[in-house]
């Protein structure tokens, strides 16, 4: 049976899809999404192009749609246990390996259905009624290593191959829905892959605040209606020279935590311990009253150093941990300036918040300054 137009068609665009997909995600580093991609591409191709019933033309006339869908659970499985680390040499391995499972087809003692029936054959007699079928336990066991990856590195590109694999395992369960789960797998890998290049690009991974990138990007078009604050932490560089930089990356975090409580203000990591607060109102003593809210609330937030007396994990009963535990505070320096009048333009917006930021350090730090004008 020939394959018709449109599916061809459709196919083909499913295949430049998930090869464009390939190439940007290995682009940007997600080089396990990359694999996954390719994995979706061989699984168009041999489901798409050869799954109507037309065998490859070679002399062993391999069925494409079969070898796609019988080595499917192992590959999946495969991915998984990859090192998060892939490079070039892995990626050109596993493209050589499904390349040669078309060619291993034609060897009927390679054949995955006949693996996996040796395999569940060769298990204890009490746990064969639980292997049988292996496929779907493959790719649920897949799933699983791919949440685990995900709980540990906080990977967006785990979460799509765990959510993938979760698909795909309806594919292994009920084949007719195998275009769907593939084309829906595709999907969410390419989410994933976006998702992931987006927070690399716009977000800061220390504190996980945007970036100063995303705050040019937010000051291309800020509306008529807008303040901006600057926010200096008091005596960092002495905090860092006391506590060490693990420390100072701690107040870093903590304090972007108390800035992000706050709906009011769109929040930005400047640079070092310098922050940036957008405000969508042009009510400066609103605007003042947020910032000192801000100023007060990280001002009071005791912070412990961590070494020999703070465990690595927070205990169960913190009562007497708290007595113990030498506290520490810090105070920050906010610059606030709103935008109208003679501020009119965007840039002497944020170059008078720096200024009043430099004002309220110069009158004694832990305050908040407005631009004057």
């Amino acid at each position: 049976m020939r394959v018709n137009g449109a599916a061809l068609e459709l196919t083909i665009v499913a295949a430049a899809v998930c090869a464009a997909g390939a190439a940007f995600a290995w682009w940007f580093r997600q080089r396990r999404a990359a694999l996954g991609l390719v994995l979706l591409l061989w699984l168009t191709l041999g489901l798409g192009v050869f799954g109507q019933g037309s065998p490859m033309p070679l002399p062993a006339r391999i069925d494409w749609a079969a070898v796609a869908g019988s080595w499917l659970p192992w590959n999946l499985l495969l991915l998984a246990v990859l090192p998060g680390s892939t490079g070039r040499s892995i990626a050109a391995g596993w493209v050589a390996l499904l390349a040669a499972q078309y060619a291993a087809a034609a060897w009927p003692g390679l054949d995955p259905a006949a693996i996996n029936h040796g395999l569940v054959a060769a298990a204890p007699a009490l746990l064969r009624p639980w292997l049988e079928p292996l496929e779907p336990l493959l790719v649920a066991g897949a799933a699983v290593v791919f949440f685990a990856r995900w709980q540990r590195r906080s990977d967006a590109g785990e979460l799509a191959l765990c959510l993938t694999a979760s698909l795909l395992l309806l594919a292994v369960v009920r084949p007719e829905w195998t275009a769907g789960a593939v084309f829906g797998s595709a999907g969410l890998l390419l989410g994933g892959v976006v998702y992931a290049s987006h927070r690399m690009a716009f977000i800061d991974p220390l504190t996980g605040l945007a970036n100063r990138r995303a705050l040019e990007a937010a000051l291309v078009n800020p509306g008529r209606r807008f303040a901006l604050a600057m926010l200096d932490i008091d005596h960092f560089k002495r905090i860092n020279d006391r506590h060490g930089h693990d420390f100072g990356d701690q107040v870093l975090r903590m304090v972007a935590a108390r800035i992000r409580r706050h709906r009011r203000c769109r929040p930005f990591r400047y640079g070092g311990e310098e922050f940036c607060l957008l405000f969508r109102t042009a009510d400066q003593a609103l605007a003042k009253a947020w910032c000192e809210q801000i100023r007060t609330e990280v001002g009071g937030t005791p912070i412990v150093p961590r070494g020999p007396q703070r465990p690595v994990r927070r205990p169960l009963s913190k009562r007497k941990y708290r007595r113990a535990a030498p506290r520490l505070t810090v105070t920050v320096s906010i610059g606030l300036a709103v935008f109208g009048g003679r501020l009119d333009q965007v840039e002497a917006v944020l170059e008078a918040a720096d200024k009043a930021l430099y004002r309220a350090k110069r009158n004694g730090r832990d305050r908040v300054a407005v631009a004057r004008g």
